[in-house]
């Protein structure tokens, strides 16, 4: 959306087209600033563009249910560029806020959290989540940013069934979306297998599905086939994705869940970030799966972390280093 909206009290010519259109301009409900709520539970905004006004009706979406498609956005890197230049960040993530919003709202999305300088958006229809963040990331391409604050984001689309309560979801399919998004880089928009079932017959216009093959994603035992949304507008080319099969190191593909060791795989990680080399060992003739676990977590979480495992001399001993370079 371009403008900005009015926040004064309509005029009494303004307000008495909006009752022709079933709006109630007696009331001043606690909605969004120069927004006037309609009986049908649209918004009716009055937004100033242009040098004039016009209007823009947005329609209400409450919480979809059942099988939903999740739209799960974030800036990269944005903990920088907060540090680089923070007066740029602040007059940037405003815009971002405007253009990622508004493209889920047109497209009928719900807005059930906006953590950190991101958002996370359910769908009835995942063609629709698709058109949003197509559509978003053409809009942020298009921006000119401030300088030392250009943004990039990074999407992902995953549909499956959620619980929902109070406007919030729960369960895998929401945690499923939030690692597969952490895959992706700004301005990529990923799909996971579920979406492109589901999307391979209604694609939006020009949008088509780039097979980026199987991946695995952090915590999850099942990997995950990986889609990209490509689109004329929108960049093709990204580096490879971020997922822990791409990571330097020899260490074995994760077949199954690891249950346990919380705290100490944290003490790792943390003990990783103050030393370069970190070496667990343990009796057993096969190789640590502790070691293996959570040197693959540590690639995913540390920048330029390499897990590697070790051989001893002992055979009833295992070893795993975990080198940060």
């Amino acid at each position: 959306m371009t403008g900005r909206a009015v926040r004064d009290r309509p005029s009494a010519r303004y307000r008495s087209g909006l009752a022709n259109r079933g709006a109630n301009p007696g009331v001043r409900e606690p909605a969004i600033p120069g927004d006037l709520r309609c009986r049908d539970g649209a918004l009716d905004r009055l937004v100033l563009s242009g040098g004039g006004l016009r209007h823009e009706r947005i329609r209400h979406v409450g919480p979809p249910s059942g099988t939903v498609t999740f739209l799960f956005t974030d800036i990269e890197g944005s903990t920088g560029l907060w540090e680089s230049a923070p007066d740029a960040m602040r007059a940037a993530l405003a815009d971002h806020d405007t253009v990622v919003r508004a493209a889920i709202d047109a497209h009928g999305g719900f807005v059930f959290s906006t953590g950190g300088d991101g958002f996370s958006a359910a769908f009835a229809r995942a063609a629709d989540a698709a058109a949003a963040a197509c559509d978003a990331q053409a809009t942020l391409a298009s921006k000119s940013w401030p300088e030392g604050a250009a943004i990039a984001v990074r999407m992902a689309l995953h549909t499956g069934e959620a619980d929902e309560r109070g406007g919030d979801y729960f369960g895998p399919a929401v945690n499923r979306t939030a690692r597969l998004m952490a895959l992706s880089h700004g301005g990529q928009v990923l799909a996971s297998r579920a979406a492109e079932s589901v999307l391979r017959d209604q694609l939006p216009g020009e949008v088509e599905l780039l097979d980026l093959g199987d991946h695995r994603l952090n915590s999850l035992s099942r990997p995950e086939r990986v889609f990209q949304l490509t689109h004329r507008e929108l960049r093709r080319d990204f580096p490879p994705l971020r997922s822990a099969d791409r990571r330097p190191g020899n260490l074995p593909p994760q077949l199954t869940s690891f249950v346990g060791r919380e705290v100490e795989s944290e003490q790792v990680v943390v003990t990783l970030g103050q030393a370069r080399v970190v070496t667990l060992t343990g009796v057993g003739w096969r190789r640590s799966p502790s070691g293996s676990r959570t040197g693959a977590g540590c690639a995913n979480s540390l920048p330029y972390a390499r897990a590697r495992r070790c051989p001893t001399r002992s055979s009833r001993s295992s070893a795993s280093s975990l080198v940060r370079v």
